[in-house]
């Protein structure tokens, strides 16, 4: 497996560290809100794992590690355009340099996780032009459906793919490592949660809920 990512040098990762997370809109601009949940979600379930796995100090008493998670919105380029330079300057410069690494998460209301997925891939490029470590992401397809679905069970059929990715992403963040570093992590570095409908089904269920939650 691979080394881990380097803390800096005020830090002590057995406490605790900050990593970047980029949420990233990969279709028309409507899914703010599915990739907060997203990000919550993530959120919380670190809490958890890093609160059940917290090594017991020798007063009895767990101590978990304070893993901070900042969000980032990058500027990231149009399918249209490629990684160069400058756009690898606009990335460096939106990127805090004390946070170490950058993790992301992608959505597009599109059925398949493509767009999201070229989103990650152009991020990917651009963090490496640009020296930031690249911790890996997820691509989410069927956006249209993450927000209705938030209040459903974790596990559910509507959200057990999404959900499961997230874990696998929150092993790599635990680990301080980079998702393809990971043992079950894909080469790319990027996690795919496809839509959890059939896809003659995405469409009616869009129009569902886009009628009857507004």
């Amino acid at each position: 497996m691979a080394a881990q990512f380097p803390h800096s040098e005020d830090a002590d990762p057995a406490c605790g560290f900050t990593i970047g997370l980029a949420l990233l809109d990969a279709s028309t601009g409507k899914l703010g809100a599915a990739l907060l949940h997203l990000a919550d979600d993530l959120e919380e379930a670190l809490g958890v794992y890093e609160r059940t796995f917290a090594p017991q100090q020798p007063d009895g008493i767990a101590q978990a590690r304070d893993i901070r998670v900042q969000r980032i919105v990058p500027p990231i380029p149009s399918a249209a355009e490629s990684t160069g330079p400058e756009e690898a300057a606009r990335i460096a410069g939106a990127f805090p340099g004390h946070v170490r690494p950058l993790y992301a998460l992608a959505a597009t209301d599109a059925y398949a996780c493509t767009p999201a997925e070229h989103a990650l891939m152009r991020l990917t490029a651009s963090c490496r032009e640009a020296g930031v470590p690249w911790g890996g992401g997820l691509a989410c397809g069927g956006g249209s459906l993450i927000e209705p679905c938030a209040r459903g069970p974790r596990m559910g059929r509507m959200r057990r793919a999404r959900s499961e990715r997230i874990d696998q992403l929150i092993a790599a963040i635990r680990s301080r490592r980079a998702v393809n570093d990971m043992i079950d992590g894909p080469a790319s570095g990027i996690l795919l949660a496809p839509c959890p409908l059939p896809a003659p089904l995405y469409p009616l269920a869009t129009n569902f809920y886009e009628r009857h939650c507004p």
